[in-house]
């Protein structure tokens, strides 16, 4: 039976083994995993326990604070299976400077650097606590790597919900000489995506805890300085996507990110089609991917509370309509929500793509209201004035279910 833990704030550090093994001998694997104890370390934690690599896996984890949500990690320590040890390393302060400490790098200060170092593993893998693995991640890396001094995997963009799934990262980590960094940093990989041989490469882990030239004041780029020194060694290719990159919205990349990610997305995109087939839960959930990332008009959001809604989702349309935009249209198009929420008198100033919109979300107003002859009426409308415009074909397929009663 394994040791449970009982730790409390304060704890300098705290070893939990694996039952009638010798803490001593070297693990399969290390992940090494600075953290502020969100509770997104959960997923991140499960992650790393459902992985298929065969041996074992040693779970660094440094506090850089969070220490409020300490009974959280107690859970997960308890919850680790039988081929996992973990070790806790709690300063008791921030070693971040931008938390009052001596090291550059915003994530964990020294504590990646450190952590690397007391890896009882010579195969290194870094798990932020907001993200995840897919369960071969590590099985994939570790055949990677032999005979070289460090691998990589793919990865997946999550949507800053933390929880929507949206496409493969084809063009930002994809590893040396190649993708939109090329120039510039000669590729990338992302830290989660890469398993280091520290026996072959010690002299890298200090860049953990120095940020990019010229950032010193964000703290941010030490992966860069570590791909940089990593990028011209021998490395292997594991060609699975089995890392899970959750985007922020306040990074630089998120303009860039958006446009790219939708264009991927718009290319198998569902959504309309699904609608006029009368799939409604694949509508709901093609809309939902496709907006999860970036700025949304009212036009998207109605489409969103649309689909949801005939999909017995939910009904979101109030709570859409007092919500700010996040970006318009720039024409009366973005007044869908308004439309859907609250219905709309046929102006006859509106005419075209506005006209067409309005009174495709008015129509589904009043049919969502049981009123199917001022639904046909906004249908009509729709069709007499939208010609191929998404709306228009909506309304045409509308038209054909009312009819079928």
């Amino acid at each position: 039976m394994q040791e449970q833990a009982n730790i409390s704030q304060g704890n300098v550090i705290g070893h939990y083994g694996i039952a009638g093994r010798d803490d001593q001998a070297p693990h399969t694997c290390s992940v090494i995993m600075p953290s502020i104890l969100r509770p997104s370390i959960e997923r991140a934690m499960h992650s790393i326990y459902a992985q298929t690599l065969t041996g074992t896996i040693q779970v660094m984890v440094g506090l850089d604070g969070g220490r409020e949500r300490i009974s959280l990690l107690q859970k997960l320590i308890n919850e680790r299976p039988v081929h996992v040890a973990m070790t806790l390393l709690d300063p008791g302060y921030s070693t971040s400077r931008q938390r009052g400490g001596m090291h550059g790098a915003f994530d964990g200060g020294a504590l990646r650097t450190i952590l690397s170092y007391a890896a009882n593993s010579a195969l290194l893998a870094n798990l932020d606590d907001d993200n995840w693995w897919a369960p071969d991640h590590l099985e994939g890396l570790v055949k990677a790597i032999e005979g070289k001094d460090w691998a990589f995997s793919k990865r997946w963009f999550v949507a800053p919900d933390g929880e929507t799934v949206l496409c493969r990262d084809d063009w930002e980590s994809v590893g040396p000489g190649k993708g939109v960094f090329l120039e510039r940093f000669g590729g990338f990989s992302d830290t989660n995506t890469m398993l280091i041989d520290k026996t072959r490469l010690e002299h890298v882990l200090r860049l953990w805890g120095i940020p990019i030239a010229g950032e010193e004041h964000t703290g941010i780029g030490s992966d860069r300085n570590v791909f940089a020194a990593l990028k011209d060694r021998p490395f292997g290719a594991s060609d699975l996507a089995s890392s899970y990159y959750v985007v922020d919205a306040e990074d630089a990349m998120q303009n860039s990110r958006v446009r790219r990610v939708r264009e991927v997305l718009a290319r198998d995109f569902d959504g309309f089609q699904a609608f006029q087939d009368g799939r409604f839960a694949d509508a709901a959930d093609a809309f939902h991917r496709y907006m999860a990332i970036g700025p949304r008009s009212g036009l998207a959001l109605a489409w969103i509370a649309l689909t949801r809604m005939r999909a017995g989702k939910g009904d979101d349309r109030q709570a859409l309509f007092a919500a700010p935009r996040e970006s318009t249209i720039g024409d009366a198009r973005d007044h869908a929500i308004d439309a859907l929420a609250n219905g709309w008198i046929l102006e006859p100033s509106l005419v075209g793509k506005e006209r067409c919109t309005l009174a495709f979300f008015s129509g589904q107003h009043a049919l969502l209201g049981g009123d199917k002859a001022t639904a046909r009426k906004c249908f009509t409308a729709t069709i007499e004035c939208g010609g191929d415009q998404n709306e228009a074909r909506a309304a045409r397929a509308e038209l054909q279910r009312l009819e079928r009663g």
